[in-house]
């Protein structure tokens, strides 16, 4: 049995060994990530005392949206050389 009090990370791994999704502290956030099979990060999912944000990648892993949810939110949508930004 893991004693959950020690663990600072937790990864799925799949049937070949190559991790795909790991939820891990870093400083003082906490961060989710999902891989795809070649264990190339797709989506980051982060929360912090400051706030959140979400960070969905396209298949070359090029940042396609990314959410920031704290004092200064906004979604910033980028496709091919186009950038556009949204903020309330």
């Amino acid at each position: 049995m893991i004693d959950a009090a020690l663990a600072s990370a937790i990864e799925l791994v799949d049937g070949s060994g190559q991790v795909r999704a790991q939820l891990d502290v870093q400083e003082a956030s906490v961060v989710l990530s999902l891989r795809d099979a070649d264990g190339q990060i797709h989506v980051k999912l982060a929360v912090s005392k400051d706030g959140s944000g979400l960070l969905p990648l396209d298949e070359s892993t090029k940042l396609g949206v990314h959410m920031l949810v704290h004092e200064e939110s906004s979604i910033t949508v980028r496709q091919g050389g186009h950038t556009k930004q949204l903020r309330p």
